[in-house]
């Protein structure tokens, strides 16, 4: 009689509510998804293409929309619409950082000029780094970090001692 006591008590300690399937809570994956549905109906869109626009990040984007970020890439996949905001939204934040590189690396920033703990002065620095990032990027065949060196026709370069050895066969005869 002991056992039917434990087993009732054991069936009785779960709660027999709508949210349960099966005697199991939902997992927090299923929890986020229902949640993720529930802001896409309303601007929750629109807000995480303006989070990724501003920012860039699929996480900081979804985390302002109150969606997971499997939910929005699941949106990504399903609507072209959205996977074309998605893109729009990307190519606008890299735009930006892009036009933030230009403004260090040909504008500056100002810094201050500080003595003895006071503010004295201030005065305009230019990010080299920068400037260098946009060259190698906007200009690669006149800034790339290596340049292929190659001979006639493409084929590689060989040192003059080789050249001899091609030019006549191996027993000093000439291979024309």
């Amino acid at each position: 009689m002991t056992e039917a006591l434990t087993t009732t008590a054991r069936v009785s300690s779960v709660p027999a509510d709508a949210s349960t399937v099966r005697g199991r809570r939902p997992s927090d994956k299923q929890t986020a998804f229902k949640k993720g549905r529930e802001a896409w109906r309303g601007e929750g869109k629109e807000r995480f293409l303006q989070k990724l626009r501003a920012h860039g990040s699929v996480f900081a984007a979804a985390q302002h929309a109150g969606v997971a970020r499997y939910a929005a890439y699941r949106w990504r996949e399903d609507e072209e619409q959205f996977a074309r905001g998605w893109n729009d939204a990307k190519e606008d934040c890299l735009a930006e950082i892009e036009r933030s590189f230009y403004d260090r690396a040909v504008h500056g920033v100002e810094e201050p000029v500080l003595y003895q703990g006071n503010k004295v002065g201030s005065l305009r620095r230019c990010d080299t780094m920068a400037a260098i990032f946009l060259l190698k990027g906007r200009r690669p065949e006149a800034f790339r970090e290596r340049h292929e060196h190659t001979g006639p026709g493409g084929a590689p370069i060989a040192p003059p001692a080789v050249n001899h050895l091609i030019a006549h066969d191996y027993d000093g005869n000439d291979e024309t």
